[in-house]
């Protein structure tokens, strides 16, 4: 077992899909997204709101919004006065990803979709529609109306969706997921214009398993890191 947090638990295996061969799995994903929001939070009061990829499924499946409010409100989506960024990433039926990005600040959606194509616009579209009109329910509420003095808590009134001028596009990719990891991965500087263009898979597929591994909330790090340690003296001494 490399990464244990509560009952979320990532053995070897499920490390293997990063290797070169493989795409990351869902649990691979969610484990950055849980890490990028509990940093979020740290922040007082929070400003970005990730959210985990089961997420836009119950929203897509017309989940009630009380069943999502209690099973996100509180550790996904606390409540701010300053909320500026939210991050719903989408992982379609053929696991194809692409990540919506709700820019509260200056009222803007964008879709960060490295496999867009016409055939599959209108219904990503009509998804991230229905997604923009529950997030309206959690911006509507009374804890969060501060954060919406200057725009509408109603997003589905800001305007068609963005799709930001370089991001790579390709029509069948199976590094849509890395690009979405790459994306997430900004250390707290999420800004859209910002945003890297390029990533070599190679490095971003371990600098993911090493922060995963080395993450404070990991309840094995110790075993997994004295582990390494004696490992890695091993094939010191082999060498010598």
């Amino acid at each position: 077992m490399l990464f244990k947090f509560s009952t979320l638990e990532v053995p070897r295996a499920g490390f293997h899909s990063l290797s070169q061969v493989y795409m990351p799995n869902v649990d691979i994903m969610n484990i950055i997204l849980m890490s990028a929001s509990m940093r979020a939070c740290c922040v007082l009061p929070p400003r970005v709101w990730y959210t985990p990829s089961v997420f836009a499924d119950d929203v897509i499946a017309m989940r009630p919004f009380e069943v999502i409010r209690r099973k996100y409100m509180n550790r996904w989506m606390p409540a701010t006065s300053r909320l500026e960024h939210v991050l719903v990433p989408v992982c379609e039926k053929t696991y194809t990803w692409y990540l919506m990005v709700v820019d509260v600040k200056h009222g803007r959606v964008y879709c960060l979709d490295v496999t867009r194509a016409p055939e599959h616009k209108e219904r990503r579209e009509r998804n991230m529609r229905t997604i923009l009109l529950l997030l309206a329910q959690f911006f509507m509420l009374e804890s969060n109306m501060l954060s919406f003095s200057h725009v509408s808590a109603d997003p589905t009134t800001w305007g068609p969706i963005k799709y930001p001028d370089g991001v790579p596009s390709y029509q069948e990719c199976d590094d849509s997921c890395l690009w979405i990891l790459n994306w997430i991965q900004t250390e707290g500087k999420f800004k859209v214009s910002n945003l890297p263009w390029q990533m070599d898979p190679l490095k971003l597929r371990m600098k993911t398993a090493t922060k995963i591994v080395l993450l404070d909330c990991n309840e094995v790090r110790a075993t997994v890191v004295s582990k390494a340690d004696a490992a890695w003296r091993k094939v010191i001494r082999m060498k010598d």
